[in-house]
């Protein structure tokens, strides 16, 4: 088998998985109705998506690339202490947070962890969730963009593509499934990618422990090396011997761990399983997958020095390529082995696939929902909603394709940085929110600011100064949060008598069954539906209502029936109320009967001014009558009155004349 031929048996089987991926999302697509549905999946997630989509999103292109690479060139020491951390953080996120999140994010119905912290601290001014969500920008933009360099690494050191033409594809097809079905399609893809990984961490361990000659030769290379297989000594390829890692510095790589508490695209696969009882399946599902793959990734590390040191693999100028290269050597056996070789590979695109459309959700929904819709008070409609959030994916995604336009960019270092933002900023406060009733917003606040900017000045301040203070950021920065959110709270003041109540509400769903809690969320939605609905369809009756209340004339119930009618036709109005098909048909006859009454009020109303006139007009003709009668009547007093004046004028007349004469 030539090479174009191995070639394109790779670039077949990559591309069949691809388009696989994008029929996902289109499925999951016409599931998606709402921003709920979009961001959350409607909290309908079983126990296995929710625990391998949770490890999948979570282990990312680190978990085929940076750590396998780590182990190449320094041992297992700084690779191990690193899956010890987090192993334990995995299963403590499990046990401690993932069914107390469920329920109270449930509760006061939270779909984002920046919508979580705003409601679970009473803070109606949306500053919390705007930091909340501008941390998650910052941090997850690159943690996408060394997503998408990692896939550029893929196919330029495998097929020899131009990396940023290669970068690109593998974006728009991730942006295209997480665009089209949003989280579900999301969860449903990390699911599948989460076997696919499998699939290729054993081929590639199988083909390396055999091209290095078996796993004798592999262990002989392995303690050759001065420190490579110690737990507390590194080894240095350049000068051939060993560096110390002491008992801080394996606190400090353990500290990894806490990241956990604080990572929004697996706290988000928390808020959204089904049925929360089964969350001890998934944490154990969960759990032992993480603790395999870790350890089948450094031992893909430690394997792949050893194909070095026997000749079968090049000395590895860039050590996270590892698993290409020898997928590459495992293609060139065969059509079948270069299939398989193919799925290996897909599988590296599964990982970061994985992590970069969890990632794009979550700082989509951190701009459309929470700084569009909580800050800025922008008021859409659900189809205006549900086109702003996937124009932010792909905005988001845009800016990360930008940032991975370097191909010489480290994936563990930007990932690394990434898990301590997080860990830091979020980590403590989801405890706390938690478990400390006392903690307030102006603690949650300060926390959060104080854990992010930490990271920053550790990582660029503090560490470079060398000696003790070079430990992983993440643990100084956790606990100056931490203690930051406890002192704050404590000088400001109690929470408000609201949050305290849903505190208390929130611990006592914990006592409940879940089956008994689930009926209790069920009915809480179902009737905040009916007021949704029923509010609509008042607020039409209520402007029929006001225009019935004005109309005096034929005229004005014209132009106000008129009015009603479109005020109640508006798009707005008939979006929010055709929710339901149901509920649509009893709006439209609603809006039959407003129309019937408003025809009737315009009948009577023009009755009522013709009555009114015809009144009127009688009125003035008996006026006239009455006006003329009376005329008529003076009339004739006055000539009778005019009459006798004369008469006793002459007769007057007549006397002085007489009077005179005598």
């Amino acid at each position: 088998m030539n090479l174009s031929s191995t070639a394109l048996i790779l670039l077949g089987t990559i591309g069949v998985y691809l388009l696989m991926m994008i029929i996902i999302g289109a499925v999951y697509s016409r599931k998606t109705s709402s921003v709920s549905d979009f961001y959350l999946g409607g909290r309908k997630l079983g126990p296995l998506v929710t625990a391998m989509s949770a490890e999948a999103s979570d282990m990312s292109s680190w978990l085929l690339m940076g750590l396998p690479g780590v182990a190449y060139l320094s041992g297992i020491a700084d690779a191990a202490w690193t899956a010890i951390g987090l192993a334990i953080g995995t299963y403590i996120n499990w046990l401690v947070v993932s069914k107390r999140l469920r329920r109270y994010s449930a509760r006061i119905d939270a779909i984002t962890v920046p919508d979580f912290f705003s409601k679970r601290f009473g803070d109606k001014s949306g500053v919390i969730q705007s930091i909340a969500a501008l941390v998650i920008i910052v941090f997850f933009v690159p943690y996408t963009a060394s997503g998408f360099a990692a896939c550029g690494k893929l196919f330029s050191s495998l097929f020899g593509m131009d990396y940023v033409t290669a970068m690109i594809i593998s974006a728009v097809v991730i942006v295209a499934y997480t665009a089209l079905g949003g989280f579900l399609a999301a969860s449903t893809t990390d699911f599948i990618q989460s076997i696919v990984m499998s699939i290729a961490l054993i081929a590639i361990l199988g083909f390396g422990v055999y091209s290095a000659g078996g796993f004798d030769a592999v262990w002989a290379n392995a303690n050759s090396m001065e420190g490579y297989m110690s737990l507390t000594s590194m080894f240095d390829a350049g000068t051939k011997s060993s560096t110390s890692y002491g008992p801080l510095t394996i606190a400090s790589t353990m500290a990894w761990g806490l990241g956990y508490f604080g990572m929004p695209h697996i706290l988000l696969r928390f808020m959204a399983i089904k049925d929360d009882s089964k969350l001890k399946l998934s944490r154990r599902v969960g759990s032992i997958w993480v603790v395999i793959a870790m350890f089948a990734a450094i031992v893909i590390g430690v394997v792949g020095n050893g194909m070095t040191a026997a000749g079968s693999l090049e000395n590895l100028a860039d050590s996270e390529t590892i698993i290409v290269k020898i997928a590459g050597l495992l293609s060139e056996n065969g059509a079948l082995f270069a299939i398989i070789a193919g799925v290996v590979l897909a599988g590296i695109l599964a990982a970061t696939m994985s992590t970069a459309d969890s990632q794009l959700l979550a700082a989509s929904s951190s701009m459309s929902e929470n700084i569009l819709g909580g800050l800025f008070r922008v008021k859409m409609s659900r189809r205006v909603s549900m086109i702003v959030a996937r124009l932010t994916v792909i905005g988001v995604a845009i800016i990360g394709v930008i940032l991975a336009l370097d191909p010489n960019s480290n994936v563990f270092q930007i990932v690394s940085f990434a898990w301590a933002g997080f860990g830091a900023a979020f980590g403590p406060l989801m405890l706390l929110a938690l478990f400390w009733k006392r903690t307030n917003r102006w603690g949650a606040l300060a926390g959060m600011i104080a854990g992010g900017a930490t990271v920053f000045i550790w990582k660029f301040v503090v560490r470079p100064m060398g000696g003790i203070l070079n430990i992983y950021e993440l643990l100084p920065a956790f606990i100056v949060s931490l203690i930051v959110i406890v002192i704050v709270s404590l000088i400001t003041g109690k929470p408000k008598a609201d949050v305290v109540a849903d505190y208390e509400t929130y611990k006592a769903d914990m006592k409940l069954d879940s089956e008994e809690f689930n009926a209790q969320i069920a009915a809480a939605a179902a009737s905040a539906e009916a007021a949704v609905a029923t509010a609509a369809v008042c607020e039409c009756a209520e402007t029929a209502a006001e225009t019935a209340a004005v109309c005096e004339c034929a005229e004005c119930a014209e132009t106000a029936a008129e009015e009603t009618v479109a005020v109640c036709q508006c798009t707005e109005c008939a979006e929010t109320v055709a929710a339901e098909e149901t509920v649509a048909e009893e709006v439209d006859e609603e809006y039959d009967a407003i129309a019937a009454e408003e025809a009737a009020l315009e009948a009577a109303c023009a009755n009522s001014c013709a009555f009114a006139a015809a009144e009127a007009e009688e009125t003035a003709e008996a006026a006239a009558e009455v006006v003329e009668e009376t005329a008529e009547a003076v009339a004739e007093e006055a000539t009778e009155a005019a009459a006798e004046t004369v008469e006793v004028i002459e007769e007057t007349v007549i006397e002085v004349a007489d009077t005179q004469a005598e």
